[in-house]
């Protein structure tokens, strides 16, 4: 049995990975639907496999078909982000839900690459200050600078809430599988003595 549950242990973490294949690359959907086509066959390998009489379904069999629901809705999912990343900001609005989501998994990324660049206007200011002690110069201030970053930060276009989805995704599906996992490894065993 572990000839055939390791291989799909792998596919499972493959297809996890459907998240992190930019929506640009154009393979994004086909890796998903090859993904789910691999785990249809596995199916099938299985099924092929057990006897014909048998009054039960397997337990791998759940948990293959499990799997096929997930890849199915991860699918889906791709295909619609895909859709959602060649809209225009001008053109479609962007929903305040999906920015809520996008930012809800992008702001601790947002907040160590905004500390990241104050340390950074802070450095430069004092390397500046120092420049104009010497040359007697004139330099702009931390304040001149810094509400065009903020500008730039805060803006949110189609990409960057795709982007966030997607990590919203990857979060939530590898929980999932994780779980998913654990939970037919744990019960498997214990049903199987049960009967």
């Amino acid at each position: 049995m572990m000839n055939v549950f390791m291989p799909v242990l792998v596919l499972l973490f493959l297809n996890l990975l459907v998240f992190v294949l930019p929506c640009e690359c154009g393979e994004k959907n086909s890796y998903a639907v090859t993904i789910f086509l691999s785990f249809a066959i596995f199916l099938t390998i299985v099924s092929a496999t057990l006897p014909e009489n048998a009054d039960s379904v397997s337990y791998f069999q759940i948990f293959l078909f499990g799997l096929i629901l997930e890849s199915t809705l991860i699918t889906v999912i791709s295909i619609l982000l895909t859709r959602l990343v060649s809209f225009s900001e001008d053109d479609v609005a962007i929903p305040g839900l999906l920015i809520t989501l996008s930012r809800l998994v992008r702001f601790n990324a947002c907040c160590i690459t905004r500390r990241h660049a104050d340390k950074g206007r802070q450095l430069y200011a004092v390397s500046a200050e120092e420049g104009t002690r010497q040359t007697g110069g004139n330099i702009k201030t931390e304040e001149e600078n810094q509400p065009e970053t903020r500008d730039i930060e805060d803006k949110d276009s189609w990409r960057t809430v795709v982007n966030g989805i997607d990590a919203l995704c990857l979060v939530v599906f590898s929980v999932f599988s994780v779980l998913y996992t654990i939970l037919y490894s744990v019960a498997c065993p214990i049903l199987a003595n049960s009967m």
